[in-house]
């Protein structure tokens, strides 16, 4: 009788232990993450003439719907015409950050504004020759004295698109000058010319990279559809 009860009390000893140990290793449920959206005060290209006063919009950062603090990175020098970012980012109580950004066009005091301009529309490349598919771009008007192509550069020898955006002005409405972006870096360009013929119907442009750095041109002929 007695080794009987020591049994059952064996048992239950072990099933308070084991209940004990269960409510101790317990795992607590994890908390929810509520990740941070951000968002800009303004437009994400911003185009203003050399000397002109930048307005820092900023951004707004929220965490489940509350403030949180925005941190801007870039400065714009109002005073050189050149192609400047400006960064905005967030992070919330648990690390996870988010990031949004605005690209600023200062252009110089002589660019003028071409009325019915000639050059604008679709072109196809010209020089070097490439196989089909042969690239494309177009070239557009985004302010009154402001010039954006969505690809000067084409595709490379082995016929690989690269794209490579640029923001030109004019002093003359033939040639077009390529804003320096060396601040953007990557695919962008950065510096050069593009020299419009009414005749031909060609621009012919001469360029840098920012990723590529000063000192190395490219050259490219594009024909006006």
């Amino acid at each position: 009788m007695k080794t009987i009860q020591f049994k059952y009390l064996t048992i239950l000893l072990i099933a308070f232990f084991a209940l004990a140990s269960c409510t101790k290793n317990k795992v607590e449920p994890s908390k929810p993450t509520y990740l941070p959206t951000i968002s800009l005060n303004g437009d994400e290209l911003i185009i203003l003439e050399e000397g002109t006063e930048y307005p820092e919009l900023g951004a707004i950062a929220k965490e489940k719907g509350n403030l949180i603090d925005v941190t801007i990175e870039g400065d714009v020098d109002v005073t050189t015409p050149g192609v400047y970012p400006v960064y905005y980012s967030a992070v919330n109580a648990d690390g996870y950050s988010v990031e949004a950004s605005r690209t600023v066009v200062i252009y110089p005091t002589d660019a003028i504004d071409v009325e019915s301009d000639p050059v604008l529309g679709d072109f196809t490349l010209a020089t070097p020759a490439r196989p089909a598919p042969v690239p494309t771009m177009s070239l557009s008007k985004i302010s009154t004295k402001v010039y954006a192509t969505t690809n000067i550069y084409g595709s490379n020898g082995s016929n690989a698109l690269i794209l490579v955006p640029a923001y030109l002005y004019t002093t003359d409405g033939i040639v077009y000058n390529v804003i320096d972006a060396s601040l953007v870096g990557g695919n962008i360009a950065s510096g050069g010319t593009a020299t419009w013929n009414s005749v031909t119907k060609r621009l012919a442009c001469v360029f840098q990279i920012a990723s590529v750095g000063p000192g190395t041109n490219f050259s490219r002929t594009w024909k006006q559809n």
